[in-house]
């Protein structure tokens, strides 16, 4: 079945926030796995993915907009996320998205239009680098290109084929693998059960998060409209005029010497051997190549050209660098937050919770040795999310006195050093000899109260006092909380009883839950709570 029911009533942006949050953690956790090992064609490798993820979600929701709506949503979990830098990264999702959605438009919200889309989002990859390229090294890059050509297929004695083609070449060829990439996608997708339950079964409580950075050092550094209007004015005037007017590069020197010193912390990239020197040499071969003619590369013509060139890119690293920075104007922050602050606000939480839903899945093995499998339990976990029940649950599973409650503990103390926790564990009273009295401690305040004793006929006695104030304290907390653990969940909850009221609550917000539940009781209830997305952890 193409399309599924069970996602009609979740609002447009929730679902794009639900799979910009599979988009984003993808991109996160698969790239940095590429960067280790050495990949080459990272950013390719990462689309094609994406491509295949977006059009096997949205083959069973149909939903129009949501290319890029996830794209958003996407670039927005990397903008909110611990590591630096990421500013032209959701810059490039969110162009990827809309051209997606450009191909559903064009060719129809169907598999044709998103296998457009693909196309069309993977040209993006190449063609991005050609205007990075064309920033740094002007008109000219084209010239260096069509003299290499027919250099190269000169000496295959092919001299009469144009340059353009092979352009379109390469263009074409990135487009069928888009097309191929949304064909994969919408293949999987299509032909996947709806209704599906998904257990992960792992070894702790899944707790993905993007590897921190060192914090940046404090900055006295204030933005600045007027210097963002000279920026954008450099960058336009060394991209148009540099070339035919020459007149204005003293200008641009000026700008170039004031902005260096402006931005001169968040330049210090530029001072790594390792970026200057390539980007040096590059500038000034291309352009001694360019102006050499029949003089030769070491013609003043050629290194005057050649040394331009190098201005030229160094120039224009100042101008982007400085838009960056300026771009972060108080001004311009409130102007967004007050038109889409409410909506970024929530489609932010809904993309973490969908990022900790899938990381599990994301980092695991599957995804490197059987990725159509893992394609798949991605597309139900999308699926999933949009069900009533939108928490994540995690269950710690085993026997009576399995080391349930002190897995439980350290779980929470090791979530705690990058998370909000609350909750509370039900520990038995060391000092007696038998297990006949529990208390249930706070995980935010470590206070502890009496919650039930062994009575004459053996059963346990409950006390209601205790209940009411564990779930009115839990729920409160939980507005403001990554994790909610509760020790533990078992026949009576399935009752109706017990915490019944409180996990009925719980699992209707974006939030992660962790609960024990003892093995024997485990389907139950996961039935009982509609349950469709959990992982497991067995003691």
């Amino acid at each position: 079945m193409s399309k599924i029911t069970n996602v009609s009533s979740a609002s447009k942006w929730e679902k794009g926030a639900v799979a910009g949050g599979i988009w984003g953690t993808s991109e996160m956790s698969l790239g940095s796995v590429l960067h280790n090992m050495r990949i080459p064609m990272k950013g390719y490798i990462l689309t094609f993915i994406a491509i295949t993820l977006m059009s096997g979600i949205n083959i069973r929701w149909r939903q129009k907009g949501l290319f890029y709506r996830a794209g958003l949503s996407s670039a927005l979990l990397k903008l909110f996320s611990p590591s630096p830098n990421l500013i032209v990264p959701a810059i490039a999702i969110t162009i990827e998205g809309f051209l997606m959605e450009l191909g559903a438009r064009i060719g129809g919200n169907n598999p044709i239009g998103y296998a457009i889309g693909g196309g069309f989002a993977l040209i993006w990859t190449i063609l991005h680098k050609f205007f990075r390229a064309f920033m740094m090294f002007g008109p000219n890059i084209y010239i260096l290109y069509e003299q290499f050509f027919e250099g190269t297929v000169g000496l295959a004695g092919l001299k009469h084929i144009d340059p353009i083609w092979g352009i379109a070449a390469l263009i074409a060829i990135y487009f069928i693998c888009g097309v191929i990439a949304s064909a994969i996608g919408s293949f999987i997708g299509h032909n996947l059960e709806t209704n599906i339950r998904t257990i992960t079964y792992t070894e702790n409580v899944p707790s993905f998060k993007p590897e921190k950075q060192k914090a940046a050092a404090p900055s006295n550094f204030k933005p600045s409209l007027v210097w963002m209007f000279f920026a954008v004015l450099a960058m336009l005037v060394g991209l148009i005029f540099m070339h035919s007017y020459p007149s204005v590069i003293p200008f641009l020197g000026i700008y170039f010497i004031f902005a260096a010193i402006r931005y001169s912390k968040s330049l210090k990239r530029m001072l790594n051997p390792k970026f200057y020197i390539p980007v040096l040499i590059v500038s000034f071969l291309s352009g001694a190549f360019i102006y050499a003619g029949d003089k030769g590369m070491l013609s003043p013509k050629a290194i005057s050209g050649g040394l331009a060139m190098v201005f030229r890119a160094c120039l224009m690293t100042i101008a982007v660098n400085g838009i960056l920075n300026e771009f972060k104007h108080p001004r311009i922050a409130a102007a967004i937050r007050r038109k889409y602050g409410d909506r970024m606000d929530k489609t932010v939480a809904t993309a973490w919770e969908t990022n900790r839903a899938v990381g599990s899945v994301v980092t695991g093995k599957d995804i490197r040795t059987k990725p159509m499998s893992a394609v798949k339990q991605l597309l139900i976990t999308a699926d999933n999310m949009l069900d009533d029940v939108k928490a994540n649950v995690t269950l710690v599973t085993g026997a009576v006195d399995a080391g349930k409650t002190t897995f439980m503990a350290a779980e929470a103390d090791r979530l705690k050093q990058d998370f909000r926790v609350c909750g509370f564990i039900c520990r038995a009273n060391v000092y007696a000899e038998r297990k006949d009295d529990y208390r249930l401690t706070d995980l935010v305040t470590a206070e502890e109260i009496p919650f039930c004793k062994r009575n004459a006929e053996g059963t346990f006695d409950f006390s209601d006092d205790a209940v009411k104030i564990f779930e009115e304290k839990v729920l409160k907390d939980s507005e403001n909380a990554d994790y909610v653990f509760i020790d533990e969940a078992g026949k009576l909850e399935i009752n109706g009883e017990g915490w019944n009221a409180l996990i009925t609550e719980l699992l209707r917000r974006r939030i992660t839950i962790v609960i024990a539940v003892r093995d024997t009781f485990v389907d139950e209830f996961l039935d009982t709570f509609a349950i469709k997305r959990a992982n497991i952890i067995k003691r």
